[in-house]
């Protein structure tokens, strides 16, 4: 039997509020897949939250003398559900995460991401922004509709 017309906007609200929560998942998976990472440990640090994810986690090593990178251990995060008008945030806790996307000003020992990937000739080639590849290149609209295409309305 049909719903009547007035349980339209309570059904798009429960739509909207799932289907961001299955979204999220699925976005922090592929920011652990495809973006920048040289240790595997950046990768590991995307959450999501009710709040701004600050980057406390400190990952002080000597990138000099690392000969590889190390398995990157890529593991999906369960849904969060937040109420309808409250913000979804995705982040990274590591503390040089401005850093590793080539954030505009953010330094890491002195040097910009674009400076320290000139100097190692390491790709990406300078001017690389690893955020606007994610959301102009259509990574980030094709997670969020496969979080919502994985919704059913009842």
């Amino acid at each position: 039997m049909p719903k009547p017309i007035t349980e339209l906007t309570k059904d798009l609200r429960k739509f909207i509020e799932e289907g961001r929560a299955a979204a999220g998942p699925k976005i922090v998976m592929s920011l652990q897949e495809e973006g920048p990472w040289w240790t595997g440990n950046f990768g590991e640090l995307w959450e999501l939250g009710m709040q701004p994810i600050k980057p406390t986690v400190n990952n002080e090593r000597e990138w000099e003398k690392l000969s590889s990178p190390s398995p990157r251990n890529i593991s999906e995060r369960p849904a969060l559900k937040v109420p309808f008008g409250s913000p979804l945030y995705i982040g990274n806790l590591s503390d040089y995460a401005g850093f590793a996307v080539n954030r505009s000003g953010a330094k890491k020992d002195g040097q910009t991401y674009a400076e320290f990937a000139r100097d190692r000739r390491i790709t990406p080639p300078q001017g690389v922004r690893w955020y606007d590849v994610y959301t102009l290149n259509g990574g980030l609209l094709d997670d969020l509709n496969k979080g919502f295409a994985s919704v059913q309305i009842r």
